[in-house]
C-alpha cells in the first residue's frame, strides 16, 4: 500500500492508506457539432475538455473504533471541499498534480463503519501540472529582444507572465518640491524695488498638503522671485527638469535656470519656460545642463507680468537623471500580440495572465487599454519578442508544463 498528498499533507500522517487509483486517461470529452437542415450528419466545430474525476480506494489503520472515529474527524476537516481545490499528488505520478475537490458521492458513511472505501474527487481543471516548474527570470530587457520560453507539457501553456519597471527613481534635487511642511530650501527675493512674499499654501494646490504661493504686490514691471539652488552637479550633464504652475495671469511666471561659474560670469542653462493659460495647473518641462562643476545653478521662479496677483508652484522635479519609463511594454509570439497601450514608470508592474484573459497594472485592470490578444504557448520551445517603444524592463514567469 501506498499514500497521495492532498493540500501538501501526506494520506499516512492522517492514517490512511491508499490501496487503488481509478483515473480515467482522459477527462470527459464534448464534441462542438453543427446540424444543418437536409443535410446529413453534422459539422464537427472542435470540442471542450470536461472537469476530470478521481476514485480513490482507502484503508484506514487504527487500533479501534474510537481512533477510527477520531481519524475521519480528522480527515473529513483535511479534505474539506469547502476550501475549493487543493492539490493532489498521487503515487505513480509524483512530479505532478491536479488541483482537486472532494465529490458529494465519497462513501463516508462505509468509511466510517468498516475504515475503508472510496474518495472521488472533481478536478475542474483536467490537467495535470509538474509540482517543480521551470522558473524564467530576464532582466535589463529593451524593446525587440528574445525570450525563448520552453513548455515541457504535452498541451498548450497559459502562464501568468509579469512585466516591470524595477528601476529606482533618480534622486530629486529641488530641497522642497511640495511645500509639504514649509518653504525651507527656497529663497524669497524682491528685485528691483518690488515686493511680495513666497508663502505655503493648503487651499491651493496640485497634490499633497500644499503648494508655494508667489505673490507679486507692486504693479510695475520689478520682478519678485523664488528659487532653490544646486551645487556638487556633473558639468554638461542634463538634468531634467519638471514643475505644475498655476497664476492668475496668462503666462504669470517666467521659469529658468541660471548658473554662477567660479569666474562670476552667469549663463542661462534651461530653456525658458512660461507657466501658460491663467487659472488652471500647468506643467512646464525643462532641461538644466550645467557648464562649471564649481559653480552654482540657481532655478527661478519670476513674476514678471507688471500688475499685482498670485502665483502658486508645486511638484517640483530637477531629477539626477532621466527616469526610466517602458513605454506600451508587451509580448509577441509569431502573430500573436498582447501590448498595453500605457506606460510602465519606477515601480509600476504589469501581469498578463494568459489562462483567465486578465491584465492588471499594480492590481488595476486594464484590459480596455490592451492592445491584441492573449495567446498560448506550445510544447516546446517559443521564442517570444520583448515589446516597448523605449525603456529598460524586466520579464519574469514559470512555466509547469500540462497534461492530460
Amino acid at each position: 500500500m501506498s499514500e497521495f498528498i492532498y493540500d501538501g499533507i501526506r494520506s499516512r500522517e492522517k492514517k490512511i492508506l491508499l490501496q487503488k487509483v481509478h483515473d480515467s486517461i482522459l477527462p470527459g470529452i464534448q464534441s462542438r457539432i453543427t446540424e444543418l437542415p437536409g443535410r446529413c450528419g453534422a459539422i464537427y466545430q472542435g470540442y471542450h475538455l470536461g472537469a476530470r474525476e478521481i476514485k480513490i480506494d482507502i484503508a484506514f489503520v487504527c487500533s479501534n473504533r474510537q481512533d477510527l472515529r477520531m481519524r475521519i474527524f480528522e480527515a473529513a476537516a483535511w479534505l474539506d471541499p469547502g476550501k475549493g481545490p487543493r492539490q493532489l499528488i498521487l503515487p505513480d505520478i509524483p512530479d505532478k498534480a491536479v488541483n482537486a475537490v472532494l465529490l458529494g458521492t465519497t462513501e463516508l458513511e462505509r468509511i466510517a463503519t468498516v475504515g475503508k472505501g472510496s474518495l472521488t474527487f472533481l478536478c475542474p481543471d483536467p490537467f495535470y501540472y509538474s509540482i517543480d516548474g521551470q522558473h524564467y527570470l530576464f532582466s535589463g530587457i529593451t524593446g525587440g529582444q528574445q525570450l525563448v520560453l520552453n513548455n515541457p507539457g504535452t498541451c498548450p501553456e497559459v502562464p501568468v507572465i509579469t512585466i516591470r519597471n524595477n528601476a529606482a527613481l533618480p534622486d530629486n534635487l529641488c530641497p522642497n518640491p511640495g511645500f509639504e511642511k514649509d518653504t525651507t530650501g527656497w529663497i524669497f527675493q524682491a528685485t528691483e524695488g518690488s515686493s511680495g512674499s513666497l508663502t505655503r499654501d493648503t487651499t491651493e494646490k496640485y497634490a499633497g498638503a500644499a503648494s508655494g504661493r508667489l505673490q507679486k504686490n507692486n504693479t510695475t514691471s520689478a520682478i519678485p522671485r523664488c528659487y532653490f539652488t544646486m551645487t556638487g552637479y556633473q558639468a554638461g550633464h542634463a538634468y531634467p527638469f519638471k514643475a505644475r504652475v498655476k497664476s492668475q495671469v496668462n503666462n504669470g511666471l517666467t521659469v529658468y535656470a541660471e548658473e554662477e561659474t567660479t569666474n562670476w560670469q552667469y549663463p542661462q542653462i534651461s530653456g525658458t519656460m512660461l507657466s501658460g493659460t491663467a487659472g488652471s495647473w500647468n506643467e512646464i518641462t525643462g532641461t538644466v545642463i550645467p557648464t562649471d562643476p564649481g559653480g552654482t545653478v540657481f532655478v527661478f521662479f519670476e513674476a514678471r507680468v507688471a500688475q499685482s496677483y498670485a502665483s502658486w508652484i508645486d511638484e517640483v522635479e530637477l531629477l539626477s537623471d532621466n527616469p526610466n519609463v517602458v513605454i506600451k511594454p508587451g509580448i509577441q509570439l509569431g502573430s500573436r500580440f498582447l501590448r498595453y497601450s500605457g506606460n510602465l514608470y519606477a515601480g509600476d508592474e504589469l501581469i498578463l495572465d494568459l489562462d483567465h484573459w486578465t491584465a492588471k497594472v499594480n492590481g488595476i485592470n486594464v484590459l480596455k487599454d490592451m492592445e491584441g490578444d492573449f495567446f498560448e504557448l506550445a510544447s516546446g520551445n517559443n521564442s517570444l519578442t520583448f515589446l516597448a517603444d523605449a525603456g529598460i524592463a524586466e520579464t519574469e514567469t514559470t512555466i509547469y508544463g500540462r497534461w492530460l
